[in-house]
């Protein structure tokens, strides 16, 4: 089971040529990452549309995270290693946004960063 949030608003421009394109290049940034991850996948109960998009995912190691999406890049909205455990998602969103969805899992997810560093090391 994954933990969600609730969406929040979307401030994209919708003027902007890369508006629209988001369940795309999340659906993309899934099978970037889907070789280093127990599973990645759209979240079903979240709202989204063409400018806003969350992808839930779990690390290997069980860690799990609320991936949000949108024209200003990724950004973690949740992240729990004790799935039992409710969190006020509201106390750990962080506000830092990445540009592609491997930079925001090596510099959010260690043990992620480990894996990819030591398939690099070994082929």
């Amino acid at each position: 089971m994954i933990v969600e949030m609730a969406a929040s608003a979307n401030t994209a421009d919708d003027s902007d040529p890369e508006c629209g394109t988001m369940p795309i290049e999340a659906e993309g940034a899934i099978k970037e990452i889907q070789f280093a991850v127990a599973f990645a996948e759209l979240s079903s109960k979240l709202s989204r549309n063409d400018n806003l998009v969350y992808i839930n995912l779990q690390t290997k190691e069980g860690e799990l995270f609320c991936v949000e999406l949108c024209i200003q890049g990724f950004r973690v909205r949740l992240c729990t290693v004790n799935r039992s455990h409710s969190i006020d998602s509201s106390d750990i969103i962080n506000f830092q946004f990445h540009i592609s969805i491997l930079h925001l899992m090596g510099i959010e997810a260690s043990a992620f960063n480990r894996f990819v560093a030591a398939l690099l090391w070994y082929d």
